[in-house]
């Protein structure tokens, strides 16, 4: 089994208007198609699900359940055009974060898939994604 991680990126444009940082889960699930990812641009920090070779179902909100431990948040998250990306609420966004620094697994399901994020590298992770910036060259 590999191990899960945090990967953050970063791009400086030299306007702070057009900067744009993110932070994605890696999963060490073969295959997984759900995919989790932080895009913070200017001061706004937008939590997104995304799937790879499959489509949400066809309707414009889909049901996005997080559990962390016995606790369920739960949302219709906005389908994006194409099908294949949520947005989650800034609140969800928050508790997920929140979660994760403390060290907590995290499950989310959308409709009919599921990923568990692991908490090891989050921080760390999350920090240098907060404050990273690569100029462009």
């Amino acid at each position: 089994m590999t191990s899960s991680s945090w990967s953050s990126n970063a791009l400086a444009t030299g306007h702070e208007l057009y900067d744009f940082s993110r932070l994605r889960y890696i999963s060490n699930t073969p295959h997984c198609p759900l995919h989790f990812e932080i895009i913070k641009m200017q001061d706004k920090i937008i939590g997104l699900i995304s799937l790879e070779r499959f489509h949400f179902t066809h309707t414009e909100t889909v049901l996005v359940t997080i559990k962390v431990d016995d606790v369920l948040f739960e949302e219709a998250a906005p389908v994006h055009e194409g099908g294949m990306r949520l947005s989650l609420s800034e609140e969800n966004t928050r508790h997920l974060i929140r979660a994760l620094q403390e060290g907590k697994h995290v499950c989310i399901l959308a409709d009919g898939f599921e990923e568990v994020l692991e908490p090891s590298q989050f921080s760390s992770s999350f920090s240098q994604f907060m404050g990273e910036k690569t100029p462009i060259k």
